[in-house]
């Protein structure tokens, strides 16, 4: 981790406990290295399944990137390309994009998760003309601020 990162949004109010004194067990089945959200999924998934399991985390659990993100998920179709790395990784992001609402729901996790569509932004021309020659439509500044 890097010194002094920028406070979490996130955080802020959730308060922390010092685990650094807390003895590590004799025996275990799992390690997770990292306590994000990747981190504390997998050691969910698991202790579901049946193992013991410790995370071990650098700060505190969420104080990394996932405590510091504005929560976005993006699941990027690339359409028109069809080269077979880019049709896996377009099916993995869709996957995981339904099995973490899934999650939410099955958890009865209220985090305000919505599906709204994404949107792409030309800081120039040159970025503009890429954007302009692919999929997808152009919006006013209304247009996105109303629809996001």
């Amino acid at each position: 981790p890097i010194p002094n990162p920028l406070p979490s949004f996130w955080l802020d109010n959730a308060g922390s406990k010092d685990w650094t004194d807390t003895p590590l067990p004799d025996s275990i089945d799992f390690i997770v290295i990292g306590g994000g959200i990747t981190g504390c999924s997998a050691a969910l998934k698991l202790i579901e399944l049946g193992g013991s399991c410790i995370i071990i985390e650098a700060r505190e659990i969420s104080g990394g990137a996932t405590g510091r993100n504005g929560g976005h998920i993006w699941p990027c179709p690339r359409k028109g390309k069809k080269d077979q790395l880019t049709v896996l990784r377009s099916e993995f992001e869709e996957r995981a994009t339904q099995e973490l609402a899934q999650y939410v729901e099955h958890r009865k996790i209220d985090c305000d998760l919505a599906f709204r569509g994404s949107v792409e932004l030309a800081f120039d021309p040159k970025v503009m003309k890429v954007l302009a020659a692919g999929p997808g439509e152009r919006l006013s500044p209304e247009q996105v601020r109303e629809t996001f």
